[in-house]
């Protein structure tokens, strides 16, 4: 199974993840808890505060969640690796995904916000092997 695909449903990207509802899950959530009261959720104010070109957005909206779905690129039946090898596998502009928002906590209301096309694919030295999370100063 490829890193964009599962059988039985669609792959989503997001910034908020469910909470967790088995015993062991629920116990290592909350030792989360202890250093990030909202460890199921992912701030997006860095991405709502510049624009394409990377200046500097005013009076920006930080929308609550984002979701980025894998368009039909030939990716189904693929992978079943390493992740990283796959993604390395597709050419400049093969990797194509809708992004959507939803403004508000609590609402379902999708919204598109554009399509995400990946140029030439690479990695990260650092970032690859390194787990970091950047929080919003006032959070």
């Amino acid at each position: 199974m490829g890193f964009f695909s599962k059988p039985e449903d669609e792959v989503v990207f997001s910034n908020v993840i469910p909470e967790p509802t088995g015993f062991a899950l629920k116990l290592i959530g909350n030792l989360f808890k202890k250093f990030d009261p909202i460890a199921v959720e992912r701030p997006l104010f860095a991405v709502a505060e510049v624009n394409q070109q990377s200046q500097a957005v005013n009076n920006s909206v930080t929308p609550f969640k984002i979701n980025v779905r894998a368009q039909d690129f030939g990716h189904q039946g693929k992978g079943g690796g390493d992740f990283r090898s796959e993604i390395m596998g597709y050419g400049p502009g093969q990797m194509k995904f809708d992004v959507s928002v939803v403004m508000t906590k609590g609402s379902n209301e999708e919204k598109k916000a554009g399509v995400l096309e990946v140029g030439q694919p690479f990695m990260s030295d650092v970032c690859d092997r390194e787990l970091h999370f950047h929080h919003h100063k006032n959070r």
